[in-house]
């Protein structure tokens, strides 16, 4: 099954330690019928279900399956095997997954968590464009070791075809993820060269006319992780992550200073705004 939204050279480094397959597990009037998102558990798997998609089953913590509806496997189920697929996988595995953007700069490697629509996904494609490093979009996979680390991840942007003017003509691939949806993967072609970048902070966006940045308390924090934690909360409770996953929310916002971000919603200002994240990032100092 081909990812060209990893958009890895084929002489990555590393081995294979999970398959994603195809393979046919519920029938097909069990997948026309699904009208909500949902999940199932039983024993090491857990199935989830995603309206006009199919079935995602993970088994243990090394294969994801997609039973799809009938037709080619085309964009929308492979960002969704990328998505919830990747997630309940490294979930398995221990880890704290972020519904995030993330990105190297010349500062160091910074975050940015937000309601949909904050424009998580478009600040990250402004550092893009401006040869910075795209780390990962939507999945940020974080390792809590001696320090807290975030692993590459899918490095290609999901944008709104009002958002486009800011890569067109750059150096990306722009395709669109599906013909009913106005929406766009903007795959950088420029990869990452490291398998894992230290984080220095994490932005909270949100839109004003003025630009301005301030630090976030600790317990205020904790309180956004938790709320930007990709996975359904319901989810990590049924898989008895609850208390793992509060803990590494913890340490994170102890660990990690977060910064609130207001900047103007139509991206006049993008030097400034990189400008100040970059300023910021020289100043912070995670513990």
């Amino acid at each position: 099954m081909p990812f060209p939204e990893i958009g890895y050279p084929s002489d990555r480094e590393g081995s294979c330690d999970a398959k994603i397959r195809e393979e046919k597990i519920y029938s097909d009037d069990s997948i026309n019928n699904v009208s909500r998102q949902k999940f199932s558990i039983s024993g090491n798997s857990i199935d989830y279900a995603i309206p006009g998609v199919g079935y995602i089953r993970v088994e243990n913590d090394d294969e994801i399956i997609l039973d799809k509806k009938n037709g080619p496997v085309d964009r929308i189920s492979r960002l969704f095997v990328l998505g919830i697929g990747l997630s309940i996988l490294l979930y398995k595995r221990g880890r704290l997954v972020l519904h995030s953007s993330a990105v190297e700069t010349k500062k160091g490697t910074a975050l940015f968590v937000g309601k949909k629509g904050a424009g998580k996904s478009t600040l990250a494609a402004t550092f893009g464009i401006k040869s910075r490093n795209v780390i990962s979009d939507d999945v940020v996979d974080v390792h809590l070791l001696d320090k807290i680390k975030i692993n590459s991840g899918v490095p290609s942007i999901k944008l709104w075809k009002n958002s486009l003017h800011l890569v067109k003509g750059k150096n990306m691939t722009i395709e669109k993820a599906h013909d009913e949806i106005d929406k766009y993967i903007v795959i950088p072609n420029k990869t990452n060269k490291n398998s894992r970048y230290e984080v220095k902070a994490i932005f909270s966006l949100g839109f004003k006319e003025s630009i301005s940045v301030r630090r976030v308390r600790p317990k205020d924090s904790f309180s956004k992780l938790v709320q930007h934690s990709y996975l359904p909360k319901s989810l990590i409770k049924s898989m008895g992550a609850q208390k793992r996953h509060f803990h590494q929310c913890v340490r994170l916002s102890k660990e990690v200073p977060m910064y609130h971000l207001n900047r103007p919603d139509d991206y006049s200002s993008s030097n400034e705004v990189i400008g100040l994240i970059e300023s910021t990032l020289t100043k912070s100092n995670p513990s």
